[in-house]
């Protein structure tokens, strides 16, 4: 009985290690390149990539001088715009928290078309 608990509590234990660690590489990661590390395959090696961070100087001080609704319309307009740049010159965009923004590009397979 002990032994299946615990056979039990291990298999809980990888299966939760599992999903945090897929949650993690589909934030992180072009939807291509997960696919290839789920499937074994040795990802793509890149000779040249671009990796773009934005960090909006300023933003605590601006951001306290705003209403919340006032700084999510000033966010929204800011990463929108970069969104639609994003959009039109097939750039991966990865994250953003708070006020950072992180996108790249590379040669194929990054994305579908880039």
């Amino acid at each position: 009985e002990q032994t299946n608990r615990s056979r039990y509590k291990s298999m809980c234990a990888v299966e939760a290690t599992t999903e945090k660690t897929s949650c993690i590489l589909n934030m992180l990661m072009p939807p291509l390149v997960v696919q290839q590390l789920q499937t074994g395959i040795v990802p793509h090696r890149y000779r040249h990539a671009t990796i773009a961070q934005s960090d909006l100087c300023g933003f605590t001080k601006i951001a306290s001088a705003l209403r919340p609704d006032e700084v999510l319309d000033f966010i929204n307009e800011i990463f929108g715009a970069f969104d639609e740049l994003a959009g039109e010159y097939q750039v991966y965009k990865v994250e953003t928290v708070g006020d950072a923004y992180l996108a790249g590009v590379a040669e194929q397979p990054l994305t579908e078309t880039n």
